[in-house]
């Protein structure tokens, strides 16, 4: 199909636009959480979680959620939705008393199956590493203010009350330390390298 054909059928109906945006949200989801577990495999450990794996993170996650939310939504409205629902399966006829046995091998080799693509659905998937909880700072702060505190970032909210940024850098290989922020002009305690540090020598 060249690509003339292919703008011509997206915009022959909504639902096909639609549908070719699902698709590719999903593929990317897929794509992101391959490279992920790839990452982790060859470094050995976490993702740094900077801004841009937030939120990347984000998409892939609102990627597989979208479609199935537009498709109930369109249900609830009286709508056609974007996919059929499944039919209804027949009820298999019972068994004669005779073919229990292979009934029940039968039924060991669906779970096996099962058991399998479990394992590798869990296999796939990122490894979730989750931090020992750290005490806050003492209140009383200035809104926009952050601080290095524990090994890890934190920034002053509304209401003077401090809450944490990020993990502790140590997990993901970095130093807690003041440097320039990568979204607006100014410098920000944030994890990152040693070499970043406008304050090399200090890292609380």
């Amino acid at each position: 199909m060249s690509l003339p054909d292919l703008i011509r059928w997206l915009s022959a109906d909504w639902t096909h636009a639609v549908t070719a945006a699902g698709l590719l949200a999903l593929g990317y989801a897929l794509a992101w959480a391959a490279i992920r577990a790839s990452y982790e495999r060859v470094v050995g450990k976490p993702m740094p979680r900077t801004r841009l794996v937030l939120a990347l993170d984000v998409l892939a996650d609102l990627a597989v959620n979208v479609p199935g939310a537009v498709n109930r939504l369109l249900r609830s409205t009286g709508r056609d939705p974007l996919f059929l629902p499944a039919p209804s399966a027949p009820r298999p006829p019972a068994a004669p008393s005779g073919r229990s046995g292979q009934s029940g091998r039968a039924d060991v080799g669906a779970l096996v199956v099962l058991a399998a693509v479990g394992l590798v659905g869990v296999t796939a998937c990122p490894r979730v590493v989750r931090d020992p909880t750290v005490p806050a700072p003492p209140a009383g702060c200035v809104q926009g203010e952050t601080i290095c505190h524990e090994g890890a970032p934190w920034r002053c909210g509304p209401g003077g009350q401090w809450s944490q940024a990020d993990r502790r850098c140590d997990r993901i290989g970095g130093v807690c330390c003041l440097t320039p922020s990568a979204v607006a002009p100014r410098s920000v305690h944030a994890c990152t390298t040693a070499n970043r540090c406008e304050a090399p020598d200090a890292h609380p």
